[in-house]
Formats: C-alpha cells, structure tokens, sequence
C-alpha cells in the first residue's frame, strides 16, 4: 500500500471528507496512517505534502484525527534525528505555532478552571495531545535543530503554563541551555534560565 502511493490518498480523503466518514473508518484509516508513516524517510520525494497533510489533521477539531496526526510528528520527527537529519522540514507547516498552542490552552483552562462563577461553566479543557507527549516532541525537535530551538524559545508559550507542568518543561531547557545565553526567567514558583 505505502509503494502504490496509499498513504497521500488516505490522508486527502480523510482532510476533504472527514465530516462523511463513520467514527469506525475514520479509526480504521488514521491506523493505516500511523502505521504506514514510520515507512518514510526524510529524503521521500512525498515528505513535503506527507507534513503538510499531518499538520491539516493534527489542527482539526476531532481528536481521533489530531491524536494520531501527533503521534505520527512524533515519529517523524525520530526518524529524522535517527538519520542524523535536521528535522526542520517537520515544522515548515506551523508545527511549532500548533504545539505551543496547544500549551497555551491547558494552561489557560488549568489556570481558570476553579475562577468559574455566576452559573457560568468552567472553560472546557482541551482534548488529547498531552503536556507531556508535546513537549517530548519539543525536545526532540530542539535536540536535533538549533534552528527550531530558536524559533521555539522567541516565543512567550512558557508564560501559559502552571506550575503543575514545570518539571516536565525541564527536560525541554535542558536542551535550550546549551544553544542560548541564559538569564533568569521565572514562571509561577519555577525559576528558570532563559535569554531570547
């Protein structure tokens, strides 16, 4: 199926006709995908619409398609750094905007989820994508392009978090110290090294 060109044609019905597809088929079809991506390699005349299909999925609002499409990024992003590539093409399609997003809404919603009053109801809580899954494929993606680490640290995503997440944020700096200056940068009770 990968050869015949199965893994673009999969990915194109699930963007254009997703609102179509019985919940079965639509699991039925991301497995295929999760299971036909770690196939690819960074030098695959397709990887450039593979990323751009990932990135369509990985935004939408259903979360059978957008925790797999994470899950794939994932090992996209391995398979880069395992060949000794720069996994830089990985984010040329708003990957980095994506995840910190994604960051920024569970702090948000972790951050007013106990202020809710006058009947009105708590902010829902985003669904899938895990604090700890994001910022692993933040970490491999900094390890393996000090371009991407740049990007990733011009950007104000740590102020969105709570202290809950800080130790996991962590394993993240550990990388970003070695590449920037660093200065002190403090979120909630969290202390922690940084220069933009």
């Amino acid at each position: 199926m990968f050869d015949a060109g199965g893994l673009p044609a999969i990915m194109s019905m699930l963007i254009e006709h997703d609102k179509y597809l019985h919940r079965d088929t639509l699991q039925s079809c991301m497995n295929v995908v999760t299971r036909l991506i770690p196939r690819m390699e960074p030098k695959d005349p397709s990887m450039d619409s593979c990323i751009s299909s990932l990135s369509i999925l990985l935004s939408n609002e259903d979360a059978q398609l957008s925790e797999p499409a994470m899950k794939c990024f994932v090992g996209l992003a391995d398979r880069f750094i395992r060949r000794g590539k720069d996994p830089a093409p990985i984010v040329e399609n708003g990957l980095i905007e994506e995840l910190i997003r994604r960051l920024a809404q569970v702090g948000q919603s972790s951050a007013s989820g106990g202020q809710g009053g006058g009947g009105s109801a708590p902010p829902e809580k985003p669904s899938g994508h895990s604090v700890t899954t994001i910022i692993n494929l933040l970490s491999t993606l900094c390890r393996g392009s000090p371009n991407i680490t740049h990007v990733s640290c011009g950007r104000k995503w740590l102020e969105g978090l709570v202290g809950s997440y800080c130790i996991q944020l962590l394993s993240l700096l550990v990388f970003i110290q070695d590449v920037l200056p660093i200065r002190a940068y403090q979120n909630h009770s969290l202390i922690i090294v940084w220069e933009r």
